[in-house]
């Protein structure tokens, strides 16, 4: 009976009087295993299959089009005076002309190229086009497929302020991405930009990532792979580490902001007259948030929703309920 009555106060709102009084530090713990299980929903997708698709909502649906998954196809006659005046039209082979290379976190001058702005590819776009296959959701390889076309561009300058290449003009406005696929890749000199028609259609803004830990050089590339696992080894890492950092905001700084807010605003000197009690309270608040947020950010659909954001205002709410229900209900113990 002791542990149901023990589990009761960590569920529901009359009874979680009962440990306002607990050492702050488990309270702290709790906001922070909270953060963790928000974002393992979120982590175990990319562990799982990180080169094949990133399910969360920012690059949501990206596909890899690697040697395996797709073909280089060549590009139509229609397609090349749609593309041609102002893009450059190649294949993975002729990439291998470029002398780009990334090393300990820098670009690296190719041997005559004294400044940045002499590199000859630099301030050109590059678009390669590729035939995908499709699968089903077990994996099976379906008579479907889908086109395809990769922009890679190259705006390197030794001060950052002065690249060109403006994404939310030069690409997102370019495009119907509704009747075509296309993703880019940007190359700075202090890292790179990642972009698709999902992040467009829904105005996602595109993270700079920097070069800290990749290596790239055009030259060692002999398949489509090799762009496909450097800019998943950019992609993956960093996004585990956002949504892992998100999850530390909406849950332990939260916490501290909702117990201030409701220690300032609610405060009652009777049953409530510690800051504590409130921390307390709203670490108490967090665990059936958690545990619902659990459940649904396994399903693609509020995946895709971006779900994960709103966990702050659900707390919030839920916590300010909590307060009010410990405050009026006859069961409080003073």
């Amino acid at each position: 009976m002791k542990f149901l009555n023990y589990i009761a106060s960590l569920f529901i709102p009359t009874k979680m009087i009962e440990r306002k009084n607990i050492n702050v530090i488990v309270s702290f713990i709790i906001l922070l295993l909270s953060s963790l299980v928000i974002a393992l929903p979120y982590i175990s997708k990319f562990k799982a299959i990180p080169y094949e698709v990133y399910c969360d909502y920012v690059t949501y649906d990206f596909r890899v089009i690697d040697e395996k998954q797709s073909k280089e196809v060549p590009f139509t006659e229609e397609e090349k005076i749609k593309f041609g005046n102002k893009y450059t039209l190649v294949t993975v082979d002729e990439l291998n002309d470029i002398d780009f290379e990334v090393k300990g976190g820098e670009v690296v001058l190719p041997e005559g190229i004294n400044e940045y702005k002499d590199l000859k590819y630099n301030d050109k776009e590059y678009i390669l086009k590729r035939e995908v296959y499709n699968y089903d959701n077990e994996g099976t390889l379906l008579d479907e497929t889908d086109i395809y076309y990769i922009h890679i561009v190259f705006d390197i300058f030794k001060d950052p302020k002065e690249a060109n290449y403006k994404y939310s003009e030069d690409f997102d406005d370019t495009f119907n991405t509704n009747d075509e696929n296309h993703y880019l890749i940007a190359f700075y000199v202090d890292g790179l930009i990642y972009r698709n028609e999902y992040m467009i259609k829904y105005n996602r803004q595109s993270y700079g990532y920097n070069f800290n830990k990749v290596e790239i050089n055009f030259k060692d590339m002999n398949s489509l792979d090799y762009i496909t696992k450097k800019l998943s080894s950019i992609l993956v890492p960093y996004t585990i580490s956002a949504y892992t950092f998100n999850g530390f905001l909406y849950t332990v700084l939260a916490g501290f902001i909702l117990a201030f807010a409701g220690y300032v605003v609610v405060r009652n000197k009777n049953n409530l007259s510690k800051f504590k009690n409130y921390f307390n309270l709203a670490a108490l608040s967090s665990i059936p948030i958690t545990l619902l947020f659990f459940i649904l950010e396994w399903n693609d659909f509020f995946v895709k929703l971006g779900i994960m954001d709103l966990y702050w205002c659900v707390f919030a709410i839920y916590y300010f309920i909590v307060l009010f229900i410990v405050n009026k209900t006859a069961r409080v113990k003073i």
